[in-house]
């Protein structure tokens, strides 16, 4: 790194937050329009980089690790939340709970999770909705009838008859007469 320019090392430090490197999101999150020219020419000179077969690019594990020991953790956190808002506006939603995860953003998981619960119970991911409600603080799930709705017809699915009535039972009380975006199927 000692022999890079500024840049570069910028663009190493802040990127090594993203396991995988999409050269678009990274334009957009870092402020950039040659992310692909820089992740390539990293691939071309052998510096710790490798282009994987889906079109995305990987930092090496240790290169990484190294990387984000001297990384600031507020701009991670900021990074990450710039990732999961991309991905949402680009309906990847998987790409965006896991970076709304990352960092923190429960708000962001929230509107993540009731873009596309219906669909993913449809779909039969249990797994990856098990995993955004757990990761959700219990505060942002017991003040969200849509996120209790939501929640109820994930554990009704799961055949967890008992508490799936329990958070539709408190999704009423918290209901606005005129919500009409709710509704049980």
């Amino acid at each position: 790194l000692a022999n890079m320019n500024f840049d570069m090392v910028d663009f190493l430090k802040k990127s090594a937050c993203f396991d995988e490197l999409d050269a678009q999101m990274l334009d957009n999150v870092l402020n950039k329009k040659n992310t692909r020219l820089i992740l390539e020419n990293l691939v071309s000179r052998n510096i710790f980089t490798i282009k994987t077969d889906d079109g995305f690019y990987r930092y090496h594990a240790l290169f990484r690790s190294g990387l984000l020991e001297t990384a600031d953790k507020n701009q991670v956190s900021l990074l990450s939340q710039k990732a999961a808002r991309y991905y949402f506006d680009k309906k990847q939603y998987s790409m965006a709970a896991r970076y709304a995860i990352e960092s923190k953003d429960d708000e962001l998981l929230k509107i993540v999770i009731l873009a596309c619960y219906r669909d993913y119970i449809r779909a039969g991911n249990y797994n990856e909705l098990r995993i955004w409600f757990q990761a959700l603080n219990d505060a942002v799930i017991e003040q969200s009838p849509g996120i209790l709705v939501a929640r109820g017809a994930f554990l009704s699915v799961l055949g967890n008859f008992v508490q799936a009535k329990a958070c539709l039972e408190a999704a009423i009380p918290l209901m606005n007469k005129d919500d009409k975006e709710l509704y049980f199927e």
